[in-house]
Protein backbone atom coordinates (compact mmCIF):
# COMPACT_ATOMS: atom_id res chain seq x y z
CA UNK A 1 0.00 0.00 0.00
CA UNK A 2 0.96 3.24 -1.19
CA UNK A 3 3.86 1.94 -3.22
CA UNK A 4 3.77 2.38 -7.30
CA UNK A 5 3.25 -0.31 -8.90
CA UNK A 6 6.60 -1.67 -10.61
CA UNK A 7 7.64 -1.14 -13.83
CA UNK A 8 7.17 -4.94 -16.34
CA UNK A 9 9.84 -6.63 -16.82
CA UNK A 10 9.60 -8.74 -19.78
CA UNK A 11 12.51 -11.50 -20.32
CA UNK A 12 13.03 -12.83 -23.57
CA UNK A 13 14.57 -16.55 -23.24
CA UNK A 14 16.42 -18.15 -26.58
CA UNK A 15 17.27 -21.83 -26.14
CA UNK A 16 19.83 -23.14 -27.99
CA UNK A 17 20.41 -26.57 -29.45
CA UNK A 18 23.01 -28.82 -28.47
CA UNK A 19 24.73 -29.42 -31.38
CA UNK A 20 28.17 -30.66 -29.92
CA UNK A 21 31.70 -29.74 -30.26
CA UNK A 22 32.45 -25.40 -30.96
CA UNK A 23 34.04 -26.97 -33.84
CA UNK A 24 30.70 -28.49 -35.45
CA UNK A 25 28.72 -25.99 -34.40
CA UNK A 26 30.88 -23.72 -36.39
CA UNK A 27 30.68 -25.61 -39.55
CA UNK A 28 26.71 -25.85 -39.14
CA UNK A 29 26.22 -22.36 -38.76
CA UNK A 30 28.15 -21.62 -41.62
CA UNK A 31 26.13 -24.13 -43.86
CA UNK A 32 22.86 -22.68 -42.66
CA UNK A 33 21.23 -21.00 -44.85
CA UNK A 34 17.92 -20.53 -42.75
CA UNK A 35 17.70 -16.65 -40.59
CA UNK A 36 14.85 -18.40 -38.19
CA UNK A 37 17.26 -21.40 -37.64
CA UNK A 38 20.38 -19.44 -37.25
CA UNK A 39 18.26 -17.59 -34.34
CA UNK A 40 18.30 -20.13 -32.56
CA UNK A 41 22.26 -21.60 -33.13
CA UNK A 42 23.90 -18.61 -32.41
CA UNK A 43 23.05 -18.40 -28.75
CA UNK A 44 25.01 -21.71 -28.25
CA UNK A 45 28.10 -19.63 -28.38
CA UNK A 46 26.62 -16.71 -26.25
CA UNK A 47 28.48 -18.18 -22.93
CA UNK A 48 31.58 -17.55 -24.69
CA UNK A 49 31.06 -14.07 -25.42
CA UNK A 50 30.06 -13.37 -21.73
CA UNK A 51 32.93 -14.53 -20.57
CA UNK A 52 35.07 -13.33 -22.99
CA UNK A 53 33.80 -9.60 -21.62
CA UNK A 54 33.97 -10.76 -18.02
CA UNK A 55 37.38 -11.53 -17.98
CA UNK A 56 38.86 -8.43 -19.23
CA UNK A 57 40.86 -6.30 -17.10
CA UNK A 58 39.68 -3.81 -14.77
CA UNK A 59 40.70 -0.78 -16.94
CA UNK A 60 39.12 -2.13 -20.03
CA UNK A 61 35.51 -3.58 -17.94
CA UNK A 62 35.65 0.72 -16.68
CA UNK A 63 35.96 1.71 -20.08
CA UNK A 64 32.62 -0.37 -20.54
CA UNK A 65 30.78 0.53 -18.43
CA UNK A 66 31.05 4.31 -19.07
CA UNK A 67 30.76 3.98 -22.90
CA UNK A 68 27.34 1.95 -22.35
CA UNK A 69 26.71 4.80 -19.83
CA UNK A 70 27.23 7.37 -22.97
CA UNK A 71 24.67 5.29 -25.28
CA UNK A 72 22.15 4.96 -22.49
CA UNK A 73 21.80 9.09 -21.91
CA UNK A 74 20.71 9.46 -25.22
CA UNK A 75 17.81 8.50 -27.70
CA UNK A 76 18.21 6.61 -30.69
CA UNK A 77 16.04 5.63 -33.49
CA UNK A 78 15.19 1.84 -33.24
CA UNK A 79 18.03 0.48 -35.86
CA UNK A 80 20.51 2.96 -35.07
CA UNK A 81 21.54 1.77 -31.50
CA UNK A 82 24.34 0.64 -30.97
CA UNK A 83 24.83 -2.95 -29.62
CA UNK A 84 26.48 -3.13 -26.09
CA UNK A 85 28.59 -5.67 -27.46
CA UNK A 86 29.87 -3.83 -30.13
CA UNK A 87 30.69 -0.75 -28.02
CA UNK A 88 32.25 -3.66 -25.94
CA UNK A 89 34.60 -5.04 -28.32
CA UNK A 90 36.01 -1.21 -29.60
CA UNK A 91 37.20 -0.77 -26.01
CA UNK A 92 38.92 -4.20 -26.29
CA UNK A 93 40.04 -3.22 -29.37
CA UNK A 94 41.12 0.34 -27.86
CA UNK A 95 43.27 -2.23 -25.42
CA UNK A 96 45.18 -4.04 -27.66
CA UNK A 97 49.11 -3.22 -28.32
CA UNK A 98 51.76 -5.25 -29.45
CA UNK A 99 53.70 -7.87 -27.32
CA UNK A 100 57.40 -7.75 -26.88
CA UNK A 101 59.22 -9.69 -29.15
CA UNK A 102 60.48 -12.24 -26.84
CA UNK A 103 56.82 -13.13 -25.91
CA UNK A 104 55.43 -13.11 -29.55
CA UNK A 105 54.18 -16.21 -30.96
CA UNK A 106 53.20 -17.19 -34.38
CA UNK A 107 49.16 -17.24 -33.23
CA UNK A 108 49.42 -14.22 -31.34
CA UNK A 109 51.76 -10.89 -31.61
CA UNK A 110 49.12 -8.53 -29.50
CA UNK A 111 47.75 -8.61 -26.05
CA UNK A 112 45.26 -6.55 -23.87
CA UNK A 113 46.86 -3.78 -22.10
CA UNK A 114 45.73 -3.63 -18.34
CA UNK A 115 47.58 -0.96 -17.65
CA UNK A 116 46.23 1.91 -20.15
CA UNK A 117 43.66 4.84 -18.28
CA UNK A 118 40.42 4.36 -18.77
CA UNK A 119 40.17 7.64 -20.78
CA UNK A 120 42.87 6.91 -23.34
CA UNK A 121 40.87 3.56 -23.18
CA UNK A 122 37.49 5.36 -23.79
CA UNK A 123 38.93 8.22 -25.96
CA UNK A 124 40.49 5.52 -28.43
CA UNK A 125 36.71 3.90 -28.53
CA UNK A 126 34.43 6.90 -29.17
CA UNK A 127 37.03 7.47 -32.01
CA UNK A 128 36.64 3.98 -33.08
CA UNK A 129 32.93 4.64 -33.42
CA UNK A 130 33.41 7.87 -35.52
CA UNK A 131 35.45 5.77 -37.95
CA UNK A 132 33.77 2.94 -37.63
CA UNK A 133 32.82 2.98 -41.49
CA UNK A 134 35.71 1.83 -42.41
CA UNK A 135 36.87 -0.80 -39.56
CA UNK A 136 37.34 -4.29 -40.33
CA UNK A 137 38.29 -6.00 -36.89
CA UNK A 138 38.91 -9.62 -37.83
CA UNK A 139 41.11 -10.30 -34.42
CA UNK A 140 44.09 -11.83 -36.07
CA UNK A 141 47.06 -12.56 -33.89
CA UNK A 142 45.22 -11.11 -30.86
CA UNK A 143 44.53 -14.87 -29.15
CA UNK A 144 40.82 -13.12 -28.50
CA UNK A 145 39.26 -15.27 -31.45
CA UNK A 146 38.14 -19.05 -30.69
CA UNK A 147 38.54 -19.79 -34.77
CA UNK A 148 40.91 -19.45 -37.19
CA UNK A 149 40.78 -17.09 -40.39
CA UNK A 150 39.82 -19.96 -42.61
CA UNK A 151 36.61 -20.41 -40.62
CA UNK A 152 35.35 -17.22 -41.03
CA UNK A 153 32.45 -16.91 -43.27
CA UNK A 154 33.62 -15.18 -46.22
CA UNK A 155 30.48 -13.46 -46.96
CA UNK A 156 30.74 -11.69 -43.97
CA UNK A 157 34.12 -9.66 -45.55
CA UNK A 158 32.20 -8.63 -48.62
CA UNK A 159 30.59 -6.14 -45.60
CA UNK A 160 31.38 -2.77 -44.30
CA UNK A 161 31.84 -2.17 -41.53
CA UNK A 162 32.96 -5.32 -39.98
CA UNK A 163 33.37 -6.41 -36.73
CA UNK A 164 33.18 -9.76 -36.01
CA UNK A 165 32.27 -11.46 -33.34
CA UNK A 166 35.70 -13.21 -31.16
CA UNK A 167 33.24 -16.02 -30.06
CA UNK A 168 31.75 -16.74 -33.53
CA UNK A 169 32.93 -16.57 -36.92
CA UNK A 170 29.73 -16.54 -38.50
CA UNK A 171 28.36 -13.13 -37.14
CA UNK A 172 29.26 -9.24 -37.92
CA UNK A 173 28.52 -7.45 -35.38
CA UNK A 174 28.49 -4.25 -37.07
CA UNK A 175 26.37 -6.02 -40.06
CA UNK A 176 24.80 -3.03 -42.04
CA UNK A 177 21.67 -5.02 -42.65
CA UNK A 178 20.84 -4.75 -39.05
CA UNK A 179 22.50 -2.10 -37.80
CA UNK A 180 22.62 1.61 -39.01
CA UNK A 181 25.98 3.52 -37.94
CA UNK A 182 25.05 6.79 -39.15
CA UNK A 183 24.06 8.08 -35.92
CA UNK A 184 26.81 6.67 -33.85
CA UNK A 185 29.27 7.95 -36.41
CA UNK A 186 28.03 11.42 -35.90
CA UNK A 187 27.72 11.59 -32.12
CA UNK A 188 31.22 10.13 -31.65
CA UNK A 189 32.68 12.80 -32.89
CA UNK A 190 34.80 15.07 -30.53
CA UNK A 191 32.45 17.46 -30.29
CA UNK A 192 29.41 15.50 -29.65
CA UNK A 193 30.66 13.24 -26.58
CA UNK A 194 32.03 16.30 -24.79
CA UNK A 195 28.55 17.55 -24.61
CA UNK A 196 27.01 14.10 -23.35
CA UNK A 197 30.12 13.97 -20.52
CA UNK A 198 29.13 17.35 -19.47
CA UNK A 199 25.57 17.25 -19.12
CA UNK A 200 26.12 13.73 -17.30
CA UNK A 201 28.61 15.25 -15.03
CA UNK A 202 26.51 18.48 -14.53
CA UNK A 203 23.83 16.36 -13.30
CA UNK A 204 26.15 14.46 -11.22
CA UNK A 205 26.87 17.96 -9.42
CA UNK A 206 23.49 18.97 -9.00
CA UNK A 207 22.67 15.65 -7.09
CA UNK A 208 24.81 15.89 -4.66
CA UNK A 209 24.38 19.30 -3.73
Amino acid sequence: KGVPDSPTLLVAITIAQAMGPREVLFQQLRECKDQVLLQFLAPALARDAVELVARQPPNVIAAMKLLRWWLAQQSWKPKCQPPCYLLELLVMNAALTQLPPAQQTPMQTRHIDASRPVSELLDAALDACERLRQLNLQWEFTGMALFGPSEVDPELLEQAPVILDPANPCINVANPSNFDCSELVARAGKRGRVRVFRTGLAQWVAQMQ
